[in-house]
C-alpha cells in the first residue's frame, strides 16, 4: 500500500514530537483533532502546526510553499504577546494559517470545555485565550478569504466535531 505525503508529514510530525503530551494524551491527539478541522488541502499544515515551535525539527521536506509560509507564521516566539502573534497569521501566514489556527484554538476551546482536572481559574483563562484568538481569527478570516476555501466547509467540520464530542 502506497502511503500518501499527508500520512508520511503526520508520522513525521508525531515522531518529531516524541514524548511530548496533550494533557495526559500523546500530542498526535491534538495533532488529528486539528487535522479533522480543516480543508484536506491543508491538512499537512495542520500536521506540522506545532513543528517549529515545539521541537528542534525542521518541516518536512514535502511541504508545500504555502505550507512553510503558514508554518513559519504559526510559530509563536515565547514572550510575543497574543494579539501581535494572531496579527502575524493573518498578515503573513495567509489562509492556509488562518485555517490551521481557527482548527487549533478550536480544538485547544474544545479540550479545556471536557477538562475536569484543572483547577478552574486556570481553565477559565485558557478559554478566555481561544475564543479572543477565534474572534481575532476570523475578524481577519473576512480580510484573508479567497477562492481556495470554503468558510461553509470549516463550519460543517466545526459543527461534525461538535456533535461527535456531545454523543
Amino acid at each position: 500500500m502506497t502511503r500518501t505525503v499527508t500520512e508520511a508529514i503526520r508520522d513525521y510530525a508525531i515522531k518529531a514530537h516524541g514524548d511530548q503530551l496533550y494533557g495526559d494524551r500523546p500530542y498526535s491527539v491534538h495533532l488529528d483533532a486539528v487535522a479533522e478541522l480543516v480543508p484536506d488541502v491543508y491538512k499537512q499544515t495542520a500536521y506540522q502546526h506545532d513543528l517549529l515551535e515545539d521541537t528542534s525539527e525542521g518541516l518536512h521536506p514535502a511541504t508545500t510553499k504555502s505550507g512553510r509560509r503558514a508554518c513559519g507564521a504559526l510559530c509563536h516566539m515565547h514572550g510575543m504577546p497574543r494579539e501581535e502573534y494572531i496579527r502575524g497569521i493573518i498578515l503573513y501566514g495567509g489562509i492556509e494559517a488562518i485555517v490551521v489556527k481557527l482548527a487549533d484554538s478550536l480544538s485547544n476551546l474544545l479540550e479545556c470545555l471536557m477538562d475536569q482536572v484543572t483547577e478552574a481559574s486556570v481553565v477559565e483563562r485558557r478559554i478566555r485565550k481561544y475564543v479572543a484568538n477565534l474572534r481575532q481569527l476570523m475578524a481577519g478570516l473576512d480580510v484573508a478569504v479567497d477562492d481556495d476555501v470554503s468558510v461553509g466547509e470549516l463550519i460543517d467540520r466545526v459543527s461534525e466535531h461538535l456533535e461527535t464530542l456531545r454523543s
